[in-house]
C-alpha cells in the first residue's frame, strides 16, 4: 500500500509542474496579445524596401509613441505618420 501512495505522490507532483510549466507558456502567450491589442508593446520591423541611399530601413513603433523610420545606411529618420491612437480620437 505504501508503494502506490508513494507512486501517486509522484504521479501528482509530476502532473503539477506540467500543469505549472504550461500555465507559464499560456500566459506568456496572453500578455503578448494584450500588449499587441493595446498597442503598448515595442515594435521593430525591417521591410524590404529600402531607402533611397540603398540602407535598410527599420522602423520602431508602439508604446504609444507615433510609428518612427530609421534608415541604417544614412541616419535619416522620419515619423511614419499617425498613431492608432490618433486615429481613434477622431
Amino acid at each position: 500500500m505504501r508503494a502506490v501512495k508513494t507512486a501517486l505522490v509522484d504521479c501528482v507532483d509530476q502532473t503539477a509542474a506540467i500543469v505549472q510549466r504550461r500555465t507559464g507558456v499560456v500566459a506568456e502567450g496572453a500578455a503578448d496579445c494584450v500588449e499587441r491589442a493595446l498597442d503598448i508593446a515595442t515594435q521593430r520591423r525591417a521591410p524590404e524596401q529600402l531607402h533611397e541611399c540603398g540602407g535598410a530601413i527599420d522602423i520602431h513603433g508602439a508604446e504609444g509613441r507615433k510609428p518612427l523610420a530609421h534608415c541604417r545606411g544614412c541616419g535619416q529618420g522620419q515619423n511614419t505618420g499617425r498613431s492608432r491612437h490618433d486615429t481613434d480620437a477622431e
